[in-house]
């Protein structure tokens, strides 16, 4: 009988002291950076389902990938969902777009050497960030990269190759 009291006690006084952690007082500012989660979930679901691809967004100026269920695609439809920038759930999230609301697909054709991409944009050039989100967005699934000869029109065709 003693004994049960003294566990009790014990049981009691541990309850009571917890476990001399206080708290802090830390608030939360942010949530966790998209970027880590993103990619983990990407590099498994994309060997498992075709349906799965990457776009590039931006997540505090830096390109970061970002899974959509597209469904299978080419690289033209891809480029699509990337002009379309982020969803509004993704915005929330701090995921932006360097890529100007005027950039109109012409086409984007994937062949041996690499993806030839030719863009409207009124004779104004991309930036080096809108680039990347290019260059990155067309790397295989498996995150092979790919030459990408980027055409704008009214502007010098450049290579570009994704740097993330």
């Amino acid at each position: 009988m003693r004994r049960a009291l003294v566990t009790a006690g014990l049981a009691g006084l541990l309850l009571v002291s917890g476990c001399g952690v206080r708290p802090s007082g830390m608030n939360t500012v942010a949530s966790a950076p998209v970027e880590a989660q993103v990619m983990t979930d990407d590099q498994v679901l994309s060997e498992i389902d075709p349906n799965v691809r990457e776009i590039y967004l931006l997540f505090r100026e830096k390109p970061t990938p970002v899974v959509r269920f597209v469904g299978p695609v080419d690289d033209a439809d891809l480029l699509l969902v990337l002009l379309d920038g982020p969803t509004p759930a993704e915005r929330s999230a701090g995921l932006s777009t360097a890529l100007p609301p005027s950039v109109s697909l012409v086409s984007a054709e994937r062949s041996e050497q690499g993806v030839v991409v030719t863009l409207g944009n009124g004779g104004t050039p991309l930036g080096r960030l809108a680039e990347q989100q290019i260059a990155c967005t067309l790397m295989t699934p498996d995150h092979t990269e790919a030459m990408v000869f980027l055409y704008e029109l009214g502007t010098q065709p450049r290579l570009l190759a994704c740097e993330y």
